[in-house]
């Protein structure tokens, strides 16, 4: 573990962030969390919007958690206040929304490279060292690896992806999930998302997450996609990080 610290901190002096960093490693997972926070920015998807989209505002929050040697699996959760849907059908809407992937990053020791993309149906996309391009469906913000792969995937033939903007996800430090047992995030409020919490009140994962809306029973909160459990109900998705 000592030794993927400094590995990380090599990559932190390297990248050389122009904006201040969190010291320490307050969500004690061995890693820096200024470290964390400059290795998320490296491989910070660019994401790909369809001009059809009508609710793409959103945060994007994250984690970067020990892989083995050598080895960090970054996990990005992009959340929206609601799911608008499939555009054509007007069918599908609901309050609040998330959708996550991760990027697995290796080392040699003198640099880091991305080298895995994972997502809902696409377990293993590999990426080369490239920074990865993710298409964002309209309204139901489904995300894809390519554009082939919207017009291929399950609900194909009902979204829409690609041809709007294209922009580089930002990434701040209070957005850093940190771990279950110490986190870095708690109330979301602050994001706009009134009575939202990223880790929910149990390790089952039973904080919904319904966009700052009145809760009315539905999926899990950020901790059950932790610890992998699959929920489900009325109010979006669950919040979708790793945790080992």
């Amino acid at each position: 573990m000592k030794t993927a610290v400094l590995l990380l901190l090599a990559f932190l002096v390297s990248a050389a962030p122009s904006t201040p960093l969190r010291a320490g490693d307050l969500d004690k997972d061995g890693i820096d969390d200024a470290a964390e926070l400059a290795v998320a920015r490296a491989f910070s998807p660019s994401l790909v919007w369809s001009p059809d989209e009508s609710c793409g505002k959103h945060e994007t929050f994250f984690q970067v958690h020990p892989d083995g040697p050598r080895r960090v699996l970054i996990t990005y959760v992009v959340t929206f206040p609601k799911d608008c849907g499939f555009p054509a059908f007007g069918l599908g809407s609901h309050p609040g929304d998330t959708q996550e992937f991760r990027v697995q990053a290796v080392t040699d020791g003198k640099g880091w490279r991305a080298a895995d993309l994972q997502m809902t149906w696409f377990p293993h996309v590999p990426l080369n060292g490239e920074r990865p391009r993710i298409w964002v469906s309209a309204g139901k913000h489904h995300l894809y690896p390519s554009l082939e792969g919207c017009k291929r995937g399950l609900k194909g033939k009902l979204e829409h992806c690609g041809g709007g903007v294209e922009a580089v996800e930002t990434l701040a430090a209070d957005h850093n999930a940190g771990e279950r047992g110490h986190p870095l995030l708690t109330s979301l409020a602050r994001f706009g998302y009134s009575g939202e919490t990223a880790w929910g009140r149990s390790d089952w994962g039973d904080e919904l997450f319904c966009g700052g809306e009145p809760k009315r029973g539905g999926n899990g909160g950020l901790s059950s996609k932790l610890k992998h459990i699959v929920a489900w109900g009325t109010c979006g998705e669950t919040m979708g990080l790793k945790w080992r």
